[in-house]
């Protein structure tokens, strides 16, 4: 028996088309990259090039038109998704699209409306839900390992963009500096509030909040200069949950931690899972069953992408989960810079390991608190 292929077109030829939808789908045996689409020939014929696309394109609305296509992947900058996804589901397309699907909520609800009337799939692009770490703390939830939930606490820590000389990508240079405008809640938050309403099986109610423009001027990636843009490089929020669970969630572009910087947390009546953010998966049981207690090392593979804890204290659960090779640190570095009892673990901004890693420091020596923040 013979199944058809899906073919997809690509809309965008840029860094992240390129290193990450592109090879995805082209992973697929099921599906057949048709076309690539970018406003720039010179990019689109040379990704066309690099994976083999037969044929590209410059003029998304031909793209998006074509009867002979499936999915539409869009993976253009954020200010063009709405108006692109609309299309593709208009001429009867399944579409894939990078968040966010529109910068008003009610136009994203009128998306997901259209998607219903014409009987199409849609998805947005929650990378890290797939992540194993955040896959097996699902599974465990499903098992009733948390019980009814409580309580969920969610970070993205980054600091990408804290040296303002790191050119900002996704933001429209036209865009009036007297509004701010939303770019580390939307860029970093969407991962971890999808986490957050999976793992608590519910959607928001109420949510109170606050944004920051920490660093106002800023590199442009589209002008090449030095801007004031009033973009939110820092947020923080309470929510309420359908289910009566409650949470809280921070995204930064500015805070220093481990990239890519996912931290979650969920509480329940019977226990708590937590997924640090250099990878892993803890879990606490209250109760008495020892195999619930002490879990068993999970996950399969390559040694190289497995992070092993330390034996767990009675009480704790501790599992092995496949990472990505970029996240976190390999076991013999997580054991070398884990603080001792009486040390500060100081990060400092910067290039290279130190930023990652950041250097323990006796407590001792630290005197007056230093300028660079300790976490």
């Amino acid at each position: 028996m013979t199944t058809q292929r899906l073919r997809v077109g690509v809309l965008g030829a840029g860094n992240w088309a390129r290193t990450a939808h592109i090879p995805g789908w082209q992973r697929d045996p099921r599906c057949d990259v048709v076309t690539v689409c970018d406003p720039v020939r010179e990019r689109a014929e040379e990704t066309a090039a690099q994976f083999g696309i037969r044929e590209p394109s410059v003029d998304w609305q031909k793209t998006v038109a074509r009867s002979d296509l499936d999915i539409i992947d869009v993976a253009t900058p954020s200010q063009t998704h709405q108006e692109l996804a609309v299309a593709a589901l208009e001429s009867g397309k399944h579409v894939l699209c990078e968040k966010p699907v529109a910068y008003d909520f009610r136009e994203t609800l009128r998306a997901a409306s259209l998607a219903k009337r014409k009987g199409r799939l849609t998805k947005l692009g929650f990378t890290f839900r797939y992540s194993p770490g955040v896959q097996y703390a699902r599974e465990l939830i499903d098992q009733g390992f948390v019980g009814t939930p409580f309580i969920f606490n969610g970070y993205e820590q980054n600091s990408q963009w804290l040296n303002p000389q790191t050119p900002l990508r996704q933001v429209d240079p036209k865009a009036d500096p007297a509004v701010l405008h939303t770019a580390s809640l939307e860029g970093y938050g969407a991962p971890i509030i999808d986490i957050s309403m999976w793992w608590v099986g519910a959607g928001y109610t109420r949510v109170t909040g606050t944004m920051r423009n920490f660093i106002p001027e800023r590199m442009v990636r589209a002008t090449g200069k030095i801007m004031r843009m009033n973009i939110d490089d820092g947020d923080i929020y309470l929510a309420e949950y359908s289910n009566g669970a409650i949470g809280s969630v921070q995204t930064s572009f500015v805070t220093i931690g481990n990239y890519p910087g996912i931290e979650a947390r969920i509480y329940g009546e019977r226990g708590r899972d937590h997924l640090p953010p250099g990878g892993g998966v803890w879990g606490r049981r209250d109760d008495q069953d020892r195999d619930a207690r002490r879990g068993r090392v999970q996950g399969a593979g390559d040694p190289e992408t497995l992070l092993s804890h330390r034996r767990p204290r009675p009480g704790v659960l501790a599992l092995a989960v496949l990472r990505q090779p970029h996240q976190g640190l390999r076991r013999r570095d997580h054991q070398r810079h884990r603080p001792q009892p009486g040390e500060l673990r100081r990060r400092r901004p910067g290039a290279g390991s130190d930023q990652r890693r950041g250097t323990v420091v006796p407590r001792a020596a630290l005197g007056r608190p230093p300028a660079a923040a300790i976490a």
